[in-house]
């Protein structure tokens, strides 16, 4: 078992072992509400710095530790890793796209095409050419 699972199991039954205490499930969430919050309001500061970085990961951090507690937060953190998968498949697409198009166009101008059919010709007909 992965160190991983073993600390989401751990925390897991921590978590349901609080939920039975009202007063202790309340002081939890709350402290979950003011961490993440914080978190967010720290990245929302840092976010116009000309570092990049840390007022996104900070932001989405933020995120993430009240979607541990709050509904509201896991939509919108789930909403935002659907999006983000969308567009980088998209972008991987693009990408390929104009990869290909750059690769045909070069092939096209230098004939380097021409020169690639030649050699694979000559390593077919198993003869030594002059120029390899």
């Amino acid at each position: 078992m992965s160190t991983r699972l073993r600390i989401k199991i751990w925390h897991r039954k921590q978590r349901y072992a609080i939920r039975r205490h009202r007063s202790l499930d309340r002081m939890y969430r709350v402290g979950v509400a003011v961490v993440g919050s914080l978190l967010i309001l720290a990245g929302l500061v840092m976010i116009p710095l000309p570092i990049p970085g840390p007022g996104w990961g900070s932001f989405f951090l933020g995120l993430g530790v009240l979607s541990t507690e709050f509904e509201w937060a896991h939509r919108v953190t789930s909403f935002i890793v659907a999006s983000l998968r969308r567009a980088g498949t998209i972008a991987q697409h693009t990408w390929q796209r104009i990869d290909a198009a750059v690769h045909r166009r070069v092939e096209r101008i230098t004939g380097a095409r021409l020169v690639q059919t030649w050699l694979e010709h000559q390593r077919s007909l198993q003869v030594p050419y002059a120029f390899a």
